[in-house]
């Protein structure tokens, strides 16, 4: 009968204070009738499960979306692409506009022939921005929520939103009402990408536990504004309100 050597117990190295590594150990056969496993391809006895904690990063490795957020030399506009794709939005900048319209609109398109999905307005006599889920000037009702900043001189941006038991942001009462948060982070950054500690738009969004849902890492690259990795997957209605908040504090740190 073959004897089983059991198997040392998984490791977790902590590389900073949000991106760890998890190494698993495998089985070992001591007669060597199994071929050592591949990294693709592990042994695994049917008495012995995967770790939680393993079984959670693989799950989060599938959620995770990573967007570069392009901002082109001498242009207003931005553009968000999904990363080794195609260009997916277009983002409005009205730096110097005049009136009611929108500092900022993201459009469900590469160009501006496309709808707009959300907006938001950033007065220059206010701290507080206002997100709008929808077209202003469309048939459709929109939902409006404040972009709070708490303090004055605070790096922090708060906005609170409900949603439908479907994943898509209703009126207050009508949903589920959350709460997120835009830090100012030293030490959290894009996986892969250099970034720079003293950089005041390096973000890291935060729900009311704590966790950690998004990062934006500030470029230095001409023509790049950052780049936007999103840790979970809400749905659409969720991506929206996190890009739009991530480049209006972008967009209004650029304006200062």
């Amino acid at each position: 009968m073959l004897n089983l050597t059991p198997a040392s117990s998984p490791k977790s190295e902590e590389c900073d204070d949000y991106h760890e590594t998890i190494e698993y150990v495998q089985p070992q056969l001591r007669h060597g009738i199994h071929k050592e496993q591949s990294a693709s391809k592990r042994f695994i006895s049917p008495t012995i499960k995967l770790p939680e904690a393993f079984n959670r990063e693989e799950k989060k490795e599938k959620m995770t979306r990573l967007f570069q957020i392009v901002r082109p030399a001498f242009k207003c506009s931005y553009q968000i692409i999904p990363d080794g794709e195609e260009p997916l939005y277009k983002v409005k900048n009205l730096p110097y506009h005049k009136g009611g319209k929108p500092d900022l609109a993201l459009l469900d398109g590469p160009d501006e022939t496309a709808p707009v999905l959300i907006v938001c307005h950033m007065p220059k006599l206010s701290r507080h921005f206002k997100i709008g889920f929808g077209d202003p000037t469309g048939p459709e009702p929109i939902v409006w929520e404040d972009f709070i900043k708490p303090k004055l001189g605070s790096l922090e941006r708060k906005i609170s939103v409900s949603f439908s038991g479907d994943g898509h942001i209703v009126e207050t009462g009508q949903g589920e009402r959350e709460e997120f948060t835009w830090k100012r982070t030293r030490h959290v950054s894009v996986l892969g990408k250099k970034s720079r500690a003293a950089s005041l738009h390096n973000r890291k969004l935060v729900d009311e536990q704590g966790n950690i849902l998004a990062i934006f890492t500030h470029a230095t690259a001409i023509g790049v504004a950052g780049w936007l990795q999103i840790e979970v997957d809400r749905g659409r209605d969720f991506d929206l309100m996190v890009m739009m908040t991530a480049l209006s504090i972008h967009e209004w740190m650029r304006r200062q």
